[in-house]
Order: C-alpha cells, then sequence, then structure tokens
C-alpha cells in the first residue's frame, strides 16, 4: 500500500498502484525484437544495444516509434562528435604544417 498525497491522505491498494506497468508489460517483447532487428542490421552497435535493452525492459520505451527516435538522435549524436574530432585533427594538422614552414627563431 502507498500514500497518495492531497487534501487528505488516504491509503490505496498495491493492485492499483501497480497496473499502469502492467498495461505496457505486454508490448516490450516486441520492442525487444525490434531493437534485435537493427542489432541485427547493423544500426546499433553492441554497447548501444545493451544499454537500449536495459531500458526496454525497464519500461522507458513505451512504443516501437520512441525507441526508434531515440537511435535517430544516438546516431546523429554519434556523427556530430565524429565531425567535430576530424575538424579538430585538421586544425592541429594545419598548425603543425603553419608551424614547420615558419623561419627558425634567431639566436642572438
Amino acid at each position: 500500500m502507498t500514500w497518495r498525497g492531497g487534501a487528505g491522505f488516504y491509503l490505496i491498494p498495491f493492485v492499483e498502484t501497480a497496473l499502469p506497468m502492467q498495461l505496457h508489460l505486454s508490448s516490450w517483447p516486441e520492442i525487444e525484437t525490434y531493437l534485435a532487428r537493427y542489432r541485427e542490421a547493423g544500426k546499433v552497435d553492441k554497447h548501444q544495444y545493451h544499454s537500449l535493452y536495459m531500458q526496454v525492459k525497464g519500461a522507458r520505451y513505451k512504443t516501437k516509434r520512441a525507441l526508434m527516435e531515440t537511435i535517430h538522435r544516438m546516431k546523429e549524436e554519434a556523427g556530430r562528435t565524429k565531425a567535430l574530432a576530424d575538424q579538430a585533427t585538421a586544425a592541429k594538422a594545419k598548425a603543425e604544417s603553419k608551424k614547420d614552414k615558419k623561419p627558425a627563431a634567431r639566436t642572438a
């Protein structure tokens, strides 16, 4: 039993509090198979798969659409991170080549 706050406190049975969770337990196996298909297709690597699987099992994603949007968001973020890393390495290489072209400092 749990307490429900408000103008007055009253006890509600555990069955009523657990009911909403039972409503989407029937859909998580199909979300899990959808995630497994993404893994087989190579759209999700094993680390992403594991974290997403645990979130699906914990009923974080209640629809396949929500899961798909999260996967797309993760891929976009990974792409952005990779692009920034490539830009940083290019900038470092450019700075090194510029440094090599500079004449040596005089020693007096």
